[in-house]
């Protein structure tokens, strides 16, 4: 591969980017109906909930669906929007919240908005023979390794006891409990985890780099196929989004940072239609499978699509009981980041995250049972820091978004590996305790930088052998 990049034109101040553009009159028409809807349909809608709706109609980023602003905005709006609503949760205390916390990302994001980028340097590295038959193989020793750890579990449990949620009980039951064994498994759940995210992020931005084509039953069966088998129905949808953003950002490459990435009318209704039958479907039957272990009744469907929402549920009783939560300062944060990898089995009085902490303070009882709600980005830094910090941390927020964004906007390849971290952690950055989610993204990265470096190494060895006069930096 000798050819790079073309340069895309530059951004000269301030321009809205071609969706919003192409689309301004339609924008603006669904956000007076939207807000004409509220108000005539539900009178007692709070007002900053009807704001919230109509900022987020108005800066969705139709050019770029899978951006992270975007999943940002719709998870604002329904998980704390439309999840106080249905959880009817005292709306006149969260709604403000949301309204600013919405602002002040889009604030953030706009000061540092996707910019077109240089025009990248060809390194050195990129043009030696790639080492992807390689990363296949590794790529199969993940898929079993994960399917060697399911099949402990089968065994361990039985088929049956697995697929009606007791290895979950018992996860729950046994939590706090020192067992060298639980650790050790621990340990390996954790590298097995971390060492496939990497790998599938090594061999995308490897096949970029040689200009050679994805093969998707890969990325099938370690990104939705195994997950589903293992019951992990969040994995399951993050795998499905991840690997449609995937194919977008191929395309995208293929085609030059200027390329607006299209399917065919046909897929373009079918795909999303199929994703989101996938997730819903899964979600339900992994829910009522799980459901089945003793002493848990079944639940109805909707039931188990609303419990998809009890982080608004957190965030409100955070904010309801902070006098008698107090304020950790982060000692919530930083201890169980910092020993992350060490399992609690291994050591348990290992310090505790802040859902656990908010658990056992508001809501003992359920969490003696096994239950937790997760805290997510913003109830995290209002339990440790105060509602300020949390509003400040929202700009920041934004402002990081818009740089990761700028790698799908205008096909930054150097930067490819940053934006799928960040794109397969986005969910679990909202969503959970902030050491949780802060903590799988430094592993994946650290995950990526070994494998990296390895192959990297390796195939600099193999091609300096076979061409022994041939020196980095001469082409």
């Amino acid at each position: 591969m000798t050819t790079t990049n073309s340069p895309a034109r530059p951004l000269e101040g301030f321009r809205p980017d071609r969706a919003l553009r192409g689309n301004l009159a339609t924008r603006y028409l669904g956000a007076c109906l939207i807000a004409a809807a509220f108000l005539v349909a539900g009178r007692g809608v709070n007002g900053f909930f009807v704001a919230t709706t109509v900022l987020v109609w108005l800066t969705l980023d139709r050019a770029n669906p899978f951006s992270l602003r975007n999943m940002f905005l719709g998870y604002m709006v329904i998980v704390f929007g439309f999840g106080v609503l249905l959880l009817d949760l005292p709306g006149n205390d969260i709604f403000p919240d949301v309204f600013w916390y919405t602002s002040l990302f889009l604030g953030g994001y706009y000061v540092r908005r996707p910019r077109a980028p240089r025009p990248a340097r060809l390194s050195p590295k990129r043009l030696l023979p790639s080492l992807i038959p390689q990363l296949h193989v590794a790529l199969v020793l993940a898929a079993g390794m994960n399917l060697l750890l399911l099949g402990l579990d089968l065994l361990r449990y039985g088929i049956i006891g697995y697929y009606r949620g007791q290895a979950l009980a018992a996860k729950f039951l046994t939590y706090g409990q020192a067992s060298v064994g639980g650790g050790v498994n621990q340990i390996l759940t954790f590298l097995v985890k971390f060492t496939t995210l990497a790998l599938i992020v090594a061999y995308v931005q490897s096949c970029f780099e040689s200009d050679r084509p994805l093969r998707y039953r890969y990325l099938v069966a370690l990104l939705v196929v195994i997950p589903l088998l293992a019951l992990q129905r969040a994995d399951v949808a993050t795998g499905a989004l991840t690997l449609v953003a995937i194919a977008r950002l191929e395309r995208r490459v293929k085609g030059g940072p200027n390329t607006v990435p299209t399917l065919p009318s046909r897929r373009r209704t079918l795909l999303p239609l199929f994703l989101l039958a996938l997730v819903l479907g899964t979600g339900i039957s992994l829910g009522r499978l799980r459901e089945r272990s003793v002493g848990v009744p079944q639940s109805s469907t909707s039931a188990l699509l609303m419990s998809e929402l009890t982080p608004a549920q957190a965030y409100s009783d955070i904010k309801l009981n902070i006098t008698e939560l107090g304020h950790p300062h982060g000692s919530t944060i930083i201890g169980p980041l910092l020993l992350k990898p060490i399992p609690r089995a291994l050591y348990p009085n290992k310090p505790i995250n802040s859902g656990a902490y908010y658990m056992q303070v508001v809501r003992p009882a359920e969490f003696a049972a096994g239950f937790a709600l997760p805290t997510t980005f913003f109830g995290d830094m209002f339990l440790s820091f105060g509602y300020l910090a949390a509003v400040a941390a929202a700009a920041v927020l934004g402002w990081i978004a818009a740089y990761i964004d700028a790698t799908d906007t205008h096909a930054q390849l150097l930067r490819i590996p940053v934006y799928l971290v960040a794109f397969m952690n986005a969910y679990s950055v909202l969503r959970s305790p902030i050491s949780e989610s802060l903590a799988g993204v430094v592993l994946s990265v650290v995950a990526y930088a070994v494998i990296r470096r390895a192959f990297r190494q390796a195939r600099s060895r193999v091609w300096g052998v076979q061409n022994p006069e041939l020196r980095v930096g001469q082409t």
